[in-house]
Protein backbone atom coordinates (compact mmCIF):
# COMPACT_ATOMS: atom_id res chain seq x y z
CA UNK A 1 0.00 0.00 0.00
CA UNK A 2 1.67 2.97 -0.97
CA UNK A 3 1.39 6.08 1.52
CA UNK A 4 1.19 9.59 0.42
CA UNK A 5 2.70 12.13 2.46
CA UNK A 6 4.56 16.38 2.04
CA UNK A 7 7.88 16.82 0.64
CA UNK A 8 8.19 18.88 4.45
CA UNK A 9 7.29 15.27 6.28
CA UNK A 10 10.00 13.48 4.50
CA UNK A 11 12.46 16.06 4.83
CA UNK A 12 11.25 15.53 8.36
CA UNK A 13 11.77 11.40 8.57
CA UNK A 14 15.14 12.12 6.20
CA UNK A 15 16.61 13.98 8.71
CA UNK A 16 15.28 12.06 11.33
CA UNK A 17 16.57 9.22 10.15
CA UNK A 18 20.03 10.13 9.20
CA UNK A 19 23.15 10.86 10.98
CA UNK A 20 22.05 11.51 14.45
CA UNK A 21 25.18 10.51 16.27
CA UNK A 22 26.61 12.53 18.78
CA UNK A 23 29.95 14.11 17.46
CA UNK A 24 31.79 13.71 20.93
CA UNK A 25 30.73 9.43 20.62
CA UNK A 26 31.56 9.51 16.96
CA UNK A 27 34.85 10.62 17.71
CA UNK A 28 35.23 8.95 20.75
CA UNK A 29 34.46 5.43 18.30
CA UNK A 30 36.73 6.37 15.58
CA UNK A 31 39.90 6.62 18.53
CA UNK A 32 39.00 3.51 19.78
CA UNK A 33 38.78 1.77 16.50
CA UNK A 34 42.65 3.70 15.72
CA UNK A 35 43.51 2.02 18.89
CA UNK A 36 42.34 -1.10 17.84
CA UNK A 37 43.84 -0.90 14.85
CA UNK A 38 47.17 -0.36 16.01
CA UNK A 39 47.76 -2.65 19.05
CA UNK A 40 46.48 -5.53 16.25
CA UNK A 41 49.75 -4.08 14.17
CA UNK A 42 51.71 -3.83 17.03
CA UNK A 43 51.30 -7.63 18.39
CA UNK A 44 51.64 -9.32 14.86
CA UNK A 45 54.97 -9.54 14.97
CA UNK A 46 54.80 -10.76 18.91
CA UNK A 47 56.29 -14.02 19.15
CA UNK A 48 53.57 -15.26 21.94
CA UNK A 49 50.66 -12.93 20.71
CA UNK A 50 47.49 -14.79 20.07
CA UNK A 51 47.75 -13.31 16.37
CA UNK A 52 51.36 -14.95 15.87
CA UNK A 53 49.92 -18.02 17.25
CA UNK A 54 46.56 -17.82 15.07
CA UNK A 55 48.03 -17.32 12.16
CA UNK A 56 50.95 -19.75 12.44
CA UNK A 57 50.00 -22.72 14.94
CA UNK A 58 52.22 -25.74 13.20
CA UNK A 59 54.93 -22.93 14.09
CA UNK A 60 54.35 -22.92 17.92
CA UNK A 61 54.44 -26.33 18.45
CA UNK A 62 57.02 -26.64 16.11
CA UNK A 63 58.99 -24.37 18.13
CA UNK A 64 57.45 -26.06 21.55
CA UNK A 65 58.83 -29.61 20.69
CA UNK A 66 62.40 -27.97 19.50
CA UNK A 67 62.31 -26.41 23.61
CA UNK A 68 61.15 -29.87 24.54
CA UNK A 69 63.62 -31.42 22.46
CA UNK A 70 66.72 -29.73 23.80
CA UNK A 71 65.67 -29.97 27.69
CA UNK A 72 65.87 -33.90 27.09
CA UNK A 73 69.20 -33.63 25.43
CA UNK A 74 70.25 -31.51 28.25
CA UNK A 75 68.89 -33.86 30.90
CA UNK A 76 70.49 -36.50 29.63
CA UNK A 77 73.54 -35.41 28.62
CA UNK A 78 73.54 -34.45 32.36
CA UNK A 79 72.61 -38.07 33.00
CA UNK A 80 75.62 -39.60 31.42
CA UNK A 81 77.80 -37.05 32.72
CA UNK A 82 76.60 -38.04 36.08
CA UNK A 83 77.17 -41.63 35.58
CA UNK A 84 80.41 -41.72 33.83
CA UNK A 85 81.63 -39.80 36.71
CA UNK A 86 80.28 -42.46 38.95
CA UNK A 87 81.69 -45.28 37.28
CA UNK A 88 85.14 -43.91 37.16
CA UNK A 89 84.85 -43.22 40.93
CA UNK A 90 83.71 -46.63 41.73
CA UNK A 91 86.28 -48.57 39.60
CA UNK A 92 88.93 -46.20 41.32
CA UNK A 93 87.74 -47.51 44.72
CA UNK A 94 87.38 -51.22 43.73
CA UNK A 95 91.38 -50.95 42.73
CA UNK A 96 92.00 -49.29 46.01
CA UNK A 97 90.06 -51.98 47.63
CA UNK A 98 91.56 -54.93 45.15
CA UNK A 99 95.45 -53.44 45.54
CA UNK A 100 94.70 -53.23 49.84
CA UNK A 101 93.73 -57.00 49.90
CA UNK A 102 96.42 -58.05 48.00
CA UNK A 103 99.25 -56.53 49.74
CA UNK A 104 97.56 -57.08 53.29
CA UNK A 105 96.94 -61.28 51.89
CA UNK A 106 100.29 -60.72 50.99
CA UNK A 107 101.79 -59.42 54.77
CA UNK A 108 100.06 -61.93 56.36
CA UNK A 109 101.02 -65.16 54.97
CA UNK A 110 104.40 -67.04 55.56
CA UNK A 111 104.40 -68.26 51.89
CA UNK A 112 102.19 -66.01 49.29
CA UNK A 113 104.26 -66.66 46.58
CA UNK A 114 103.51 -70.43 46.49
CA UNK A 115 99.17 -69.24 45.81
CA UNK A 116 100.51 -67.43 42.64
CA UNK A 117 101.65 -70.88 40.87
Amino acid sequence: MPIAMSKEEWARLSRWAGDREDPEVMRRRQCVQYMNKMSQQMTKSWPNSLECIAAAPQNVNKRNEELRRARVAAAEQANSQFYARYVRRHQAEQRRLMFNARDSFFKNKDAPKLLLR
